[in-house]
């Protein structure tokens, strides 16, 4: 399934971008490079993107 997520990089923030869920290893909270709160997918190929989606809004996009 391809889900629809939300960029939080400065570079790209706001940007959308599609992920293919079948690749998802894990969605967790940890701090960003600026020391705030933040949500990380982190992959089977081990590329992580820090998004603007709470894991709840994820786990939504996950089981739709």
């Amino acid at each position: 399934m391809i889900i629809k997520l939300t960029n939080a990089v400065k570079e790209y923030e706001g940007k959308k971008f599609l992920l293919n869920s079948d690749i998802i290893a894990t969605v967790y909270e940890g701090l960003n490079e600026d020391g705030k709160p933040a949500v990380f997918v982190f992959s089977q190929n081990e590329k992580t993107w820090q998004v603007k989606e709470t894991i709840l809004q994820i786990e939504k996009l996950l089981k739709a």
